[in-house]
Formats: structure tokens, sequence, C-alpha cells
């Protein structure tokens, strides 16, 4: 939303070589050096975010139970799309055996999908999504 071109070109080269990954945080005062529009955040907002990202934190610790160390069992989820009464996530769910004369691992009872969470008239239903 900046019509500056030079200024866009700036803010992007900064975005993009300046800082050691995407997921690193970057605070108010750099976006503001940046030459972003920045406003402060509300605190019951930010509060509110604190605990959205714990949630999503929890879901996404990845669960592995080792058997041996060739044999290991994946349980993850890995991706999370929500709206308003609907919840949509891919979850890992899967054996794993590295075959050592080949070099590489090999998936077994793959239960890996993606499932569906939704509230339907106060009433939480969950199934699995199938994408085509």
């Amino acid at each position: 939303h900046i019509e500056d071109t030079e200024q866009r070109e700036k803010i992007a080269a900064a975005l993009n070589t300046e800082f050691p990954s995407h997921s690193y945080p970057i605070t108010e005062r750099t976006a503001r050096g940046l030459g972003l529009k920045v406003k402060e955040l509300d605190s019951a907002i930010n509060q509110l975010l604190l605990k959205l990202n714990e949630y999503y934190s929890e879901m996404a610790q990845s669960a592995i139970t080792d058997y041996d160390e060739a044999n290991f069992h994946n349980n993850q989820i890995l991706s999370v799309i929500e709206t308003n009464g609907l919840q949509i996530y891919y979850q890992n769910d899967r054996d794993e055996n590295y075959i050592k004369e080949e070099r590489r691992w090999q998936f077994l009872n793959d239960e890996s999908s993606w499932h569906k969470v939704e509230l339907v008239d106060g009433v939480k239903s969950t199934s699995r999504l199938h994408i085509a």
C-alpha cells in the first residue's frame, strides 16, 4: 500500500536481506525504522494474540515415539486454518522406518490427513477432510 516505488523496494530489500529468517521477529521500533506504518497494539488484543499463539504452539508440538534407532512414530499437526466456527488442520500420523542398506526413510501405517472441526448448532463435529 506504499505508493513510493523507491521506498517499497528499500523496505522489500531490507526484509529480504537484513534478517536471518522469515520467522525472525520484527519489533515495532524496527518496523518504524524500515519505514513501515506501525501503530501500537491494544493491550487486550495483544493478550488474546499471545494466548492464541500458546494454543497453536501446543497444537504444533511434535509427538515422536521412538521404538528403536531405526523406527519411530511421528504425530504432529503441521498446518492450521481457522475461521468462525471452523478449523481445518493437517496432521502427520505415521510410522517411519530407516532402511540402512538404501540409506532412506520409508513411511508405514500412514494415517496422515486433513481434519475438519466445525461448530454446528453449538455442537463440535470432527471429521476427516478429503481434498481432491
